[in-house]
């Protein structure tokens, strides 16, 4: 694990190897409490894509990754704006946007 990719503009900090694989559960549950965007940011003027945790449930008391959340929507309870991030899970653990994730290619 790359702590660096985690620390990015403080979305998302990840301190241990235990926290990170804790944090992939906590993405990979597959109970439709949490989902990986990639939203399009045009309306908005801005630069790109960006790419986003949505969490429908407040976050667990014992998830030790610490998120830095955004604002809210009327379906959404939590929004973590991360980027890097998000990247990083796709490329090495192969996760995916707007869909469940597959647990078997994650985890494998």
């Amino acid at each position: 694990m790359d702590r660096n990719i985690f620390v990015n503009k403080g979305q998302i900090r990840i301190d241990a190897n235990a926290d990170y694989l804790e944090f992939l559960g906590f993405l990979t549950k597959d109970d439709g409490t949490t989902k990986l965007v990639w939203e399009c940011n045009g309306e908005q003027r801005a630069w790109a894509q960006e790419s986003t945790l949505q969490v429908y449930v407040g976050q667990p008391a014992g998830l030790r990754a610490k998120l830095n959340y955004t604002s809210d929507t009327a379906s959404i309870t939590l929004r973590v704006n991360c980027n890097a991030s998000v990247k990083h899970i796709a490329q090495y653990h192969h996760a995916i946007s707007n869909d469940p994730q597959n647990k078997e290619k994650i985890w494998g």
